[in-house]
């Protein structure tokens, strides 16, 4: 099964604003690209054919190229209309399975992405595994199907991608993925990230 993953990143200016009261902007911009540097290295997994790191940040999409990631620029506005039209690409391009991995999610280990590819291989049609509030999506794993579902990152996205599946009769799975569950939005998933890893 051909399978790719993407890598969402905004703008450097503009990525973890919520971190701005203990962070200044040259400290998020580090943040952004460290964590980002995880999430590739994570990725580098021989299930997956490619990964595309999606950002309109030509700062972010030359740092991806360290770790092997293919450049896709996002002329949408917005993130669930970038990936749209991103996952349109790389259907016609022949990947028959999708992985959706924010750059955020610094913890993700080689073991979560085997298990998000093994829940595709063993025929689940969307994979999904929530936030700590398991309110968010914190990874994606999409086969693909006639039907698609919408992208719905954002609030209360993993009920809305879940039932949005549900609607079109595709067989889901909820994974509970510890490594995952954390990603770094705020202050304290900032210092929970710390407290775990030394930089």
């Amino acid at each position: 099964m051909t399978i790719h993953a993407i890598v969402p990143v905004k703008l450097l200016p503009q990525a973890k604003s919520r971190l701005a009261p203990v962070l200044p902007p040259a400290g998020r911009r580090a943040l952004v690209l460290e964590m980002l540097g995880r999430v590739l290295q994570s990725l580098q997994h021989p299930a997956l054919t490619n990964v595309w790191l999606l950002s309109a940040d030509p700062t972010v999409l030359a740092a991806g190229q360290h770790w092997g990631a293919r450049p896709l620029y996002d002329h949408a506005t917005g993130l669930n209309g970038a990936l749209e039209e991103a996952r349109a690409t790389l259907w016609a391009a022949g990947a028959k399975g999708l992985l959706v991995v924010p750059a955020d999610v610094p913890l993700i280990t080689s073991a979560d992405v085997a298990a998000l590819v093994a829940a595709l291989a063993q025929g689940c049609d969307l994979a999904l595994v929530p936030d700590a509030a398991g309110r968010g999506t914190n990874a994606l794993a999409l086969r693909h199907q006639p039907l698609e579902i919408p992208f719905c990152f954002g609030p209360d996205s993993a009920h809305q991608h879940l039932a949005a599946a549900a609607a079109r009769g595709l067989r889901t799975q909820r994974l509970a993925l510890p490594n995952l569950a954390l990603d770094i939005d705020l202050p304290v998933n900032l210092y929970a990230y710390r407290a775990l890893v030394s930089v």
